[in-house]
């Protein structure tokens, strides 16, 4: 049985349909052995802060975790009904064999999936719906809507003239700046028809392409 994710799949769709993503990085990728980029590491401290992550510290106005401060008007009011960090394991039948979508969704409320996405450069949300991401968390999750919550976060080091005191992790990394939201909006989208067969077609594909390139040990479930 093989094993991929929708991030994986995404991955490999950019690299065989867009021009810049390098065959390395997608190997990397494969391997499980991509380092984490700071860009990596702010997006994963600002989905602590959307989680309520008991890590986060609040202090004078801000949220810090994992030495990134963020001010605290970009989290969204505590709600009890949002599961976080939910696990799928759902299989899909392929012609390579049964094969295991890994996935986590960020946050459930009913049957309507929430994903939180960062980025430091104008939204363009029309670039996601290219994504395999919302299709496979559509059809793992059974889910009736998947909502993008996307953020264009920007950097201030004269927010509010708040001191390194007031955070304990930002002393600790010497960052005397703050995350903030200039821009958000909300993507949702929904099944359709052929969505499972698009699914199944690009994992088809990704198997194929690490076969031939000597990488299907990397894709097998342990």
């Amino acid at each position: 049985m093989y094993r991929l994710s929708p991030t994986l799949l995404d991955t490999y769709r950019l690299y065989r349909d867009e021009d810049w993503k390098p065959y390395e990085e997608l190997v990397s990728a494969i391997k499980r052995t991509v380092a984490e980029t700071p860009q990596m590491q702010l997006g994963k401290a600002f989905h602590r802060v959307m989680e309520h992550h008991p890590n986060c510290q609040e202090e004078g106005g801000l949220i810090c975790v994992d030495g990134y401060c963020f001010a605290k008007s970009i989290q969204p009011e505590e709600d009890k009904s949002i599961n976080t960090e939910i696990k799928a394991l759902p299989v899909m039948q392929t012609n390579k064999g049964d094969c295991t979508i890994s996935m986590v969704a960020d946050g459930i409320v009913g049957n309507t999936i929430i994903e939180y996405k960062t980025t430091q450069d104008s939204i363009d949300a029309i670039r996601y719906q290219d994504y395999y991401q919302w299709r496979c968390y559509l059809w793992g999750f059974s889910a009736e809507t998947v909502i993008y919550d996307i953020m264009q976060l920007t950097e201030r080091e004269d927010f509010w003239g708040v001191g390194k005191r007031d955070c304990d992790d930002w002393q600790r990394e010497n960052n005397d700046s703050v995350w903030q939201a200039k821009d958000r909006q909300r993507v949702k989208f929904y099944p359709y028809e052929r969505m499972t067969e698009d699914i199944r077609l690009l994992a088809e594909d990704m198997i194929r392409f690490c076969q031939r390139q000597g990488l299907e040990e990397a894709i097998k479930e342990a």
